[in-house]
């Protein structure tokens, strides 16, 4: 019978799942804020946007 101790794991898990979501979320506020609106948008004003946005969410 295998038995495998996850628990000294949990630690990386949590942090990994908070990472993956902050890029995967970072992502997609991107892609909204650049393609969304019908006006042509550089990326370095997107960038500045949500960075904004990020910063009201928190």
């Amino acid at each position: 019978m295998i038995t495998t101790d996850f628990t000294s794991y949990l630690p990386i898990l949590q942090i990994s799942d908070i990472v993956v979501s902050v890029i995967v979320f970072t992502i997609l506020f991107a892609m909204l804020f650049k393609y969304l609106p019908d006006a042509d948008i550089s990326w370095s004003y997107v960038w500045q946007g949500l960075y904004l946005h990020q910063y009201y969410l928190t």
